[in-house]
């Protein structure tokens, strides 16, 4: 039995952002994928390719050449979305002001490159909305490791 190598390990890794922000203009922004380059800087071209049923739900996108379907919405609330290797699912509170977005993605590969791309789209977003963001922070779900960027 060999060891797998750290480049063949699935995590489940996590992300949470919080930001001074209305929910609202929160969700606009994150429940768009064709607005996502405004902002996102991992996010570099997306196109629509189907258009989804209620609230988006089976739309298809491409996303930096990979596909991406919307799963599943619940305005204001959740957006889940899968591609080829990877789950993600976005959960939105709202609190005093504050929006607090949980992205939970399961198939990643690349802890420190999931934890670049989270910090630079927290930090986009906040940009973009002209609000302030803070916090952000990313890590391993197995293995409880902190990764900042």
């Amino acid at each position: 039995m060999t060891a797998e190598s750290e480049a063949d390990v699935e995590h489940s890794l996590e992300s949470t952002w919080v930001l001074q922000a209305p929910l609202g203009q929160v969700w606009d922004n994150l429940c768009d994928p064709l607005c996502w380059p405004d902002w996102w800087p991992a996010i570099e071209q997306v196109e629509r390719l189907k258009a989804g049923k209620s609230h988006g739900v089976e739309a298809l996108y491409r996303v930096n050449g990979e596909e991406l379907r919307v799963c599943e919405v619940r305005p204001m609330e959740r957006l889940e979305c899968h591609t080829t290797q990877a789950l993600a699912r976005w959960t939105l509170e709202y609190e005093e002001g504050h929006t607090f977005i949980h992205l939970s993605v399961w198939g990643c590969r690349d802890n420190a490159a999931f934890a670049k791309a989270m910090s630079a789209g927290a930090r986009g977003l906040a940009e973009h909305l002209k609000v302030r963001l803070l916090e952000v922070g990313s890590w391993d779900a197995a293995t409880d490791q902190t990764l900042f960027p």
